[in-house]
């Protein structure tokens, strides 16, 4: 791998990556404009993915883990 690719590669990865960090901190920034203070976003986001996998991974049933880290997170 050369690296052109490996830069093309770490560019790619890194949007991929950033794009759930990126939506937390837009929804941050749209409670600042309407008055709200939220700290804890990444905190809600982690524990509803925590316990979405956790339900999914129990009950195999993926609407119940969708119910889940909704409510979770929320």
């Amino acid at each position: 791998m050369d690296f052109l690719e490996q830069i093309s590669l770490f560019l790619q990865l890194s949007v991929q990556m950033g794009t759930p960090i990126l939506l937390g901190t837009l929804g941050g920034i749209l409670n600042e404009k309407v008055g709200h203070t939220n700290l804890g976003v990444e905190g809600m986001m982690l524990m509803g993915a925590v316990t979405g996998f956790m339900a999914g991974v129990n009950t195999q049933n993926p609407w119940i883990a969708m119910l889940v880290a909704l409510l979770s997170g929320a």
